[in-house]
């Protein structure tokens, strides 16, 4: 945790001093940013799975246009969570894979499945 009191930041019990707010890192901001969107999450827990063609993760995730998750793939791709591998073929073959970056997001995942059952089942929604 942090806190930020005029140009000092604690991180760690230790005193950081700093210019101004906007040097100031936030790691919980940052991953809403990297991962914030409506699909980014559904598309991870899929890969989580294993590799998935484009065709497949498609079919799973009805909801999504193919447009949109072509932009939400190219999206994981470069920020390093989705490796994409074309494979030399007739037509051609892609196959999306998570990265050891975005394996590190698997217990985040199944606590955030976890709450959303927790949620669904103590408000009804």
């Amino acid at each position: 945790m942090y806190t930020s009191i005029k140009n000092v930041i604690i991180i760690k019990k230790q005193a950081v001093v700093v210019k101004n707010n906007a040097d100031v890192f936030c790691p919980i901001s940052h991953a809403f940013t990297v991962l914030g969107g409506k699909w980014k999450f559904t598309i991870i827990s899929y890969l989580l799975e294993g590799p998935k063609r484009f065709k497949e993760l498609a079919l799973s995730i009805r909801e999504v246009s193919p447009r949109m998750l072509t932009l939400v793939l190219k999206d994981l791709e470069v920020q390093g969570l989705v490796t994409r591998t074309v494979y030399p073929e007739v037509p051609p073959r892609v196959v999306y894979q998570i990265t050891a970056l975005g394996e590190t997001l698997g217990p985040l995942m199944a606590e955030v499945r976890k709450w959303g059952f927790l949620h669904r089942a103590t408000t009804g929604q």
